[in-house]
């Protein structure tokens, strides 16, 4: 009789450890401009609490967190990236030193240069001279993700994370779920808002621009994609206010614009198990990148907030040092750049 026992609870023990140790875990980060910089505090109380995160999908700001993560940035690394001189003034259109221009002259058909001028030519007496000078930020996505790129052979399921970038065909208002090629170029089209960065025509012929337009939480992307057992969905997109925002209307009117086609969030698509974040960013607007210290931290209050039941949903920790060995292992596989004249 105590043998049966034995085999009953050995039995038992092996049961619940199976779907714990099988268990996957997906992050979905919607678009919302500098609202999206709360992804950044949302991933650094993921990693602080030993959360694992075994895929990534996101849309615009979320695809750019969500790329320098996928490409081995840790949330530290990518806090400083957001809140240094050199993200503002990229996000700005300020140029940077001469060394950009350096870049683009030694290289005979730069991508980004080529892709620039070629929507230049056409859309010059037609789209608002308001649009962001993009030289600079087409440059520093390249420094920041090419090498990731080059790392997996350009197949996102290769990544440090697996990764997905959504992005919307201008004409046809089609989602487009980006899993190979570039990786920089993933996240430009992803982030190609209106009435801010200009579309990039692609090799095929098409124009690609934000995707938060089709699709601004793609929680059924990642569900599609990855079929993770359980996910974390963080929303930073616009949401109804509560009252009419008196004295704020006008400050908010453009950054609001830029979303009115996006659809809704809906809490419920992260699945019954799944865990739903949506920060309070109410009176921030898609363009407070210089408010980016308390986008971060808003983040992590949020997640902080909803700790307790990821703890309890998602019982799998990962082991901090096996993570950090990994992701140097990644980056040391980086060939060395090539110059070319």
């Amino acid at each position: 009789m105590r043998k049966n026992y034995f085999w009953l609870g050995l039995l038992l023990w092996l049961l619940s450890t199976l779907p714990v140790d099988a268990q996957k875990v997906g992050l979905v980060l919607s678009g919302g401009g500098a609202k999206g910089l709360a992804h950044v505090g949302v991933l650094k109380v993921l990693e602080k609490n030993r959360i694992p995160i075994d895929y990534i999908v996101g849309t615009s700001m979320g695809a750019i967190v969500g790329a320098l993560y996928s490409a081995g940035y840790s949330p530290a690394e990518i806090e400083k990236i957001v809140l240094s001189q050199e993200f503002q003034d990229w996000v700005a259109g300020r140029p940077l030193t001469g060394k950009v221009y350096n870049y683009f002259e030694t290289d005979s058909d730069p991508a980004a240069l080529h892709l620039g001028l070629s929507i230049d030519r056409k859309f010059k007496t037609r789209v608002t001279p308001r649009l962001i000078n993009d030289a600079t930020l087409n440059y520093q996505l390249a420094t920041m993700l090419a090498p990731a790129g080059a790392i997996s052979d350009y197949d996102f399921n290769k990544l440090l994370v697996p990764y997905r970038a959504v992005a919307s065909e201008v004409f046809t208002r089609q989602r487009v779920v980006q899993r190979s090629g570039s990786l920089a170029d993933a996240v430009r089209n992803s982030m190609a808002f209106p009435l801010a960065f200009r579309p990039i025509r692609q090799p095929d012929g098409r124009y690609l621009f934000d995707g938060a337009v089709v699709d601004n939480f793609p929680t059924s992307v990642m569900t599609d994609e990855f079929k993770p057992d359980i996910m974390i969905g963080v929303n930073v997109g616009d949401v109804a206010f509560s009252k009419y925002p008196k004295g704020k209307d006008d400050q908010l009117l453009t950054s609001t614009l830029l979303f009115l086609g996006s659809n809704v969030a809906d809490t419920l698509s992260v699945g019954k198990n799944g865990i739903f974040i949506q920060p309070d960013l109410e009176g921030y607007g898609a363009g407070d990148f210089n408010r980016a210290k308390k986008l971060v931290n808003l983040g992590e209050t949020a997640a902080q907030a909803k700790l307790a039941l990821m703890l309890r949903r998602i019982p799998r920790r990962e082991d901090t040092l096996a993570l950090q060995q990994r992701r140097r292992a990644f980056q040391d596989r980086a060939p060395p750049p090539i110059l070319s004249r």
